[in-house]
């Protein structure tokens, strides 16, 4: 007789996906990133206990540990500056976010969460069986207040500062969700450490409130599994109703405790880290131009610019053109279209500029710290080109450009003005073509699409002196 668990399982769970862990190499040699693991090793004072708590021979080990972790309660509250009451521990804070999900989520209760964010998630409702309700960040990564507020949501799981990107979020955002959110809300601060705020000083305004941190990152703990929530003791009591029995092991309980006492340890740990990000923020956005969030965590979330990519619109020349604008742009650019090339190219060129120039408004976002302008002189053998631009919301085109023949094979370089035309105005540019001078046609198209793409790379970088400010006096552009 075949047995298959599977057909005995809930049916909710033979469905779910489990959660995939970061990959952990078996092999030597690796620098190990993909988890975001503290680098440096924790405070001396965790070995020492460690070795106290096994002693010479073990013998704590046959004993069970405290069941609620009461004197590692204690150290959190001390820290904190709250009450044992207001504490809960759990193995890791995976374990805490666990059991609010298992207090508050089910098929009639949703449980919500922003996206991108911390992929257990979905997997811990999914447990529960429970329905979700997924808030989509804008590229900004402004947190939504309104939206979350009415999600509808039971329980509301907020990454801060998020994963994967490290955008940080302000007190009074948070603080703006919580007067109007009638659920529980979850701040997950695995990340707080190396943040310029926590939401820990709104617990005491505020009962809807739950704040979860990790000894996982800052603390170097990660191989220990600990975490705890801080909240208002009537939520603490229900999580503690369904946690497990001896939940966090002597070991961890010894060596958290420890941890927490050395807090210079701590803070010269998160000090080099910060020291590390910020250090790269700076060369990323400002000498590479790479389009980076301002984390507030121990990690970077960034686009690397190189110029890579495909372009095919069935036009050979127009392809080349706009691969050495991908390249000297540092533009990874994808491209592919289809129009009425056998009847002529000017509506192909035309819809890529359309097309093109959406693109770039979109990824320009609200277009907060961006230099804005931008201007290049570009020589390609005898023809010489100027392009100045603003990519500020105002879209006029001035094109004075002109070559005694204008056709390469059966492409006519007066359709580059076309294109130009089209993407300044769909992406919102004041664009001002010059060609200083030139006569093979060939020179002049590659002059004019080399120098836009120089343009536009200085006008679309970060300028690093006021990378959180709109470059506008009117506030607006």
């Amino acid at each position: 007789m075949d047995f298959d668990p599977t057909s005995l399982a809930l049916p909710h769970v033979a469905k779910l996906h489990p959660y995939t862990p970061g990959l952990q190499p078996g092999e030597p040699g690796w620098v190990k990133l993909n988890t975001n693991e503290c680098p440096y090793p924790p405070s001396p004072r965790v070995a020492e206990a460690l070795r106290r708590e096994i002693g010479e021979d073990g013998e704590s080990l046959r004993l069970y540990p405290n069941p609620r972790s009461v004197p590692l309660r204690a150290a959190v509250a001390r820290l904190h500056g709250l009450s044992e009451e207001n504490v809960c521990v759990g193995n890791g804070s995976d374990d805490i976010l666990n059991l609010l999900v298992r207090c508050f989520c089910d098929t009639g209760a949703a449980a919500g969460f922003t996206w991108p964010s911390y992929s257990l998630y979905p997997v811990i409702a999914g447990i529960q069986d429970g329905r979700v309700c997924t808030i989509d960040f804008e590229r900004d990564m402004r947190l939504p207040v309104g939206r979350i507020a009415a999600s509808g949501a039971r329980i509301f799981l907020l990454t801060s500062p998020n994963a994967p990107t490290g955008a940080g979020f302000s007190n009074a955002d948070i603080e703006g969700v919580l007067r109007d959110f009638p659920g529980l809300l979850v701040v997950d601060e695995a990340y707080a450490p190396f943040a310029d705020e926590n939401a820990i000083p709104l617990l005491a305004r505020h009962p809807n409130l739950v704040v979860v941190r990790t000894l996982s990152k800052a603390y170097a703990l990660a191989g220990l599994r600990v975490g705890y929530a801080l909240a208002h003791p009537d939520v603490i009591g229900l999580l503690d109703r369904v946690r497990d029995s001896y939940n966090v092991n002597r070991l961890s309980q010894a060596a958290a405790i420890a941890a927490l006492a050395d807090q210079p340890w701590l803070d010269a740990i998160v000090s080099r880290i910060r020291a590390t990000r910020d250090r790269c923020l700076a060369d990323w956005t400002g000498r590479r131009g790479w389009f980076t969030y301002r984390s507030q965590a121990n990690f970077l979330f960034t686009e690397p610019r190189d110029g890579a990519g495909k372009v095919d619109t069935g036009v050979s020349f127009f392809d080349h053109m706009l691969t050495l604008f991908a390249k000297h742009g540092l533009f990874d650019l994808t491209v592919k279209a289809r129009g009425d090339t056998d009847v002529d190219y000017h509506h192909t060129v035309e819809d890529v500029g359309l097309v093109l120039g959406q693109a770039f408004k979109e990824a320009l976002g609200d277009k907060v710290g961006i230099r804005r302008y931008g201007f290049f002189i570009l020589p390609m053998d005898e023809a010489l080109a100027r392009i100045a631009v603003d990519v500020g919301g105002r879209p006029v085109l001035v094109y004075e450009a002109s070559a005694p023949t204008m056709f390469v094979r059966d492409f006519n370089i007066g359709l580059v003005k076309e294109f130009c035309r089209a993407f300044s105005n769909a992406l919102g540019a004041n664009l001002h073509v010059q060609l200083v001078y030139g006569e093979e046609p060939h020179h002049v198209a590659e002059a004019i699409f080399k120098c836009l793409a120089r343009a536009l790379d200085v006008a679309t970088q970060i300028d690093p002196r006021a990378s959180d400010s709109l470059p506008s006096t009117k506030g607006l552009i």
